[in-house]
Parts: C-alpha cells; structure tokens; sequence
C-alpha cells in the first residue's frame, strides 16, 4: 500500500486528477513551499491550459533535475507529457519511504530518452507560485490594502461578465482604477492577489487606448476616398503620412484575424466579451491601408545590409522609397 502510494500520486498527475491528488497528499504538509490546497489550486490550472490544448492525460518520463543553480540540482522527478500538444509540466519529487514529502516545479528538467523540447518551440508549462501564497507568508498592512482595493476593482467590473462589454463601460472603470494601477509596484513581479486586477486592467487597456485614434482613422478613409490612387503622387503621402496609425493598430487586426477564424462577434478578454462593431472602423481603415502600402512595399523594397539593420527607422516606407530611388 505504502509503495502503491507513490504510483498512485503518479498517476493521478498523469490523469490530471486533482481530486485523487487532494486525497493522497497530506493535509498537513506544504509542496513548493505552499499550503496543499494552494499548490493543487496552482497545479489545476496548469492542467486546464494542457486541456485547452487537447491534451485529456499526461505521459510520466522519468528524469532529473539539470538545473546548476537549484537546490534541487539532482533530484528526480517526472516530466509530464501532454498526449496531444507534447507540452510539458516537469516535476520533481522528494521522497520519504512510504510517501512524497514534497513536490516542487522544474525549470531545467531533463528526461531520460526523450526530447522534451523541439527547435524553436517551448514547451514546458510551469506550476509558478508567488511569494505570497507560500506557507509562512506575513502580509503587511500595504499589502492587505492594496489586496482589497484590486479585489474591488476587480469584482466591479466582473458584473458585467454575462453581457457584451461597450467601451462606455470599460473606459470608465480604466479611468476610476488608473491610480490604482499605477500605484502598485513592479507590474512583472507582483503578488498574486493583485493579479486578477492588473491583467484585466492591462487587457482592457489595450482596446481603451486605441479609440482616440477614431477621429484619425476617419480622417485617413475620407481622405483616400477623394485620392486618384492610380496616381504615385497622390498615395505615397496618403501611406506615408498613415503608416505609425496602421503599426499602431496590427494588434488589434490580429483580434479580427481570431474573430473571422472562430465566427464570434466579440473579443475575449479574459473572462468578458468586448464588442467588436465598436472597433470596425479601424478594421476597415486596416484593410484599405494595407492593399495601397503593400503596392508600394512590393514595388520600392530594398534589400537592406547588416550594418542598416541596426538603424533606426529602417522599416518604414519612406526609407525604402529613398533607397529605390537613389538605386536606379
């Protein structure tokens, strides 16, 4: 039974069974430092993102840990293989006779016979914990107000979850929460429980700052409706003068690209659905810009040196345009 409880840990991880895993690991115990019921929390979502890439169970690949700077530097473990995307969760295990008393994530795992990582793509997904969802964690009085008020924030803007969010509402919640926002201290290092805040406020502020590029997106289509663009003349400054309003909104292009590809009607962000008709002149403007610079592009490229590609500027029009000329 005892050695049985090993294999079974195994394959509960290996079924992405969490609750299996909530009964064979001990209560009392902590695994990456982390309370149980924390660490399962954590590692549940590691398997929901496995099954958002088809993946319905997980290869256990024996191996060690080939890290030269953890402490766990040698210890065995697994690599958990998803059985349809190939993406990973690498684990290693400390063991007691009869049990594993603790269960950390692996950066730098390395599997016997198996290649765990192909050329140019990276697949391992990690179970990461941050420091204040370890076990022996003190909040302080910043922390516990500023946890509040982005779990305020949040749940404010979270009632809206079941309708089709319009940008009155979300420019507004953005422009209420932007102090708060700011406030917090390294956005790529923060705690966990300001998370759900800051990357929904980053997620909505993506959309939010493009709508008062409106008025020149409009500008650009009234323009060019009242341009000969058989005309070298007319449409070069047309695309020169638009093209950092066009960089500026390919993000929102590949929203569309996602939008025709699954037949929805809105943007996901996250858990809310953001309108997309309220973005459709963009969309349009992209269209008709792209057709006439690509004319150009496909006409005045030049093939740039080593040493130009390190300038600056280089990758707008006009550079390929004085080029040309100065070419023939």
């Amino acid at each position: 039974m005892n050695h049985s409880k090993k294999k079974r840990i195994i394959a509960a991880i290996e079924h992405m069974d969490i609750g299996m895993l909530d009964l064979l690991l001990n209560e009392e115990s902590t695994y990456q430092d982390a309370r149980k019921e924390v660490f399962l929390n954590k590692l549940n979502k590691v398997f929901f993102n496995l099954k958002k890439d088809k993946d319905t169970s997980l290869v256990a690949r024996i191996g060690v840990c080939k890290s030269t700077e953890c402490p766990n530097t040698g210890c065995s473990g697994y690599a958990f293989v998803g059985n349809n995307s190939a993406n990973y969760l690498s684990l290693v295990f400390k063991e007691e006779e009869d049990d594993y008393s603790d269960i950390f994530n692996c950066n730098v795992f390395n599997a016997d016979s198996y290649d765990l990582e192909k050329e140019g793509e990276w697949r391992h997904r990690p179970l990461l914990l941050d420091q204040d969802e370890m076990a022996n964690f003190v909040p302080g009085v910043d922390y516990l107000i500023n946890s509040q008020k982005c779990k305020n924030a949040y749940e404010e803007i979270m009632e809206f979850s079941k309708t089709l969010l319009t940008k009155e509402i979300y420019t507004v919640w953005i422009a209420k929460y932007h102090y708060l926002y700011d406030s917090l201290d390294n956005l790529f290092d923060i705690p966990a429980a300001y998370k759900q805040f800051v990357y929904l406020y980053s997620s909505l502020y993506r959309f939010a700052k493009l709508i008062p590029l409106e008025a020149q997106a409009q500008e650009a289509l009234t323009k060019i409706q009242n341009i000969d663009t058989s005309l070298e003349s007319n449409l070069i400054p047309w695309v020169l003068e638009y093209e950092e309003l066009r960089n500026e909104l390919m993000e929102l292009e590949y929203e569309f690209k996602e939008l025709k590809e699954t037949g929805e009607k809105y943007f996901v962000c996250r858990d809310l659905h953001i309108d997309s008709s309220e973005y459709q002149l963009f969309h349009t403007f992209i269209k008709d810009y792209n057709i006439l610079h690509d004319r150009l592009w496909k006409k005045y490229y030049v093939m740039r040196t080593d040493e130009e590609q390190t300038e600056d500027g280089l990758q707008g029009l006009a550079w390929h345009i004085e080029n040309a000329k100065q070419m023939k």
